[in-house]
């Protein structure tokens, strides 16, 4: 009987932390307080700090829990790609399919990415979640730009190019639906879809 009290406790914290994705995906970090987390939770104040001492440890791991999620879908998803050219558009289409199959998440990660406090956040973290997959993402860019596929600069920036692309092609489709002129937006995935058609012309043209 004694075993089974960690993966009890191993599942109320993966409980609370879900909670948490919810809310900081709806209200952004700011917008959240320990309080209503433990409330979204059933705990009060003290049996929430029982498992994160602070929001921004709670935090961090939601993040962290993110961008395993993300680089692991990543991961198997290249695990069938041979060649630089293949293995960068792979990852182009995991990132836009892991965004339209997790929604929220995905919204997390630009709202991180676009948070006043989070540049702040970044330089005093001991580690960066998204960390991983970056580095990753980064090492495709480079391979391909050594293959003279990609043009030359840095890594970087042609990956925010690509993830800006997807992500606020994601965040405007709704609104570019109601206003019309486009055959795709309506639906999700032919709107991404096409999205990522273009992304990888663009990517791949002549260098």
């Amino acid at each position: 009987m004694k075993l089974a009290a960690p993966r009890r406790a191993e599942s109320r914290r993966d409980e609370l932390l879900d909670r948490a994705e919810a809310l900081f995906t709806a209200h952004g970090f700011h917008g959240v307080t320990l309080a209503a987390i433990a409330a979204a939770g059933g705990l009060g104040n003290a049996g929430l700090i029982h498992y994160f001492p602070t929001k921004q440890k709670l935090y961090r791991e939601v993040l962290r829990r993110l961008g395993d999620d993300l680089d692991a879908d990543v991961a198997d998803a290249l695990t069938a790609a041979s060649g630089p050219r293949e293995q960068l558009a792979t990852l182009v289409r995991a990132v836009a399919a892991w965004s339209l199959q997790r929604a929220g998440r995905a919204r997390l990660v630009i709202r991180e990415l676009l948070d006043d406090g989070g540049a702040a956040r970044i330089e005093r973290a001991r580690t960066l979640p998204l960390a991983r997959f970056i580095g990753r993402a980064t090492a495709l860019v480079e391979v391909a730009q050594r293959a003279r596929l990609v043009r030359t600069g840095d890594p970087l920036v042609v990956l925010m190019q690509i993830f800006g692309t997807l992500a606020y092609a994601q965040l405007a489709r709704p609104t570019l639906a109601r206003l019309g002129g486009s055959k795709h937006a309506g639906d999700e995935h032919r709107w991404m879809g096409a999205v990522v058609a273009d992304v990888e012309r663009t990517l791949f043209r002549e260098v």
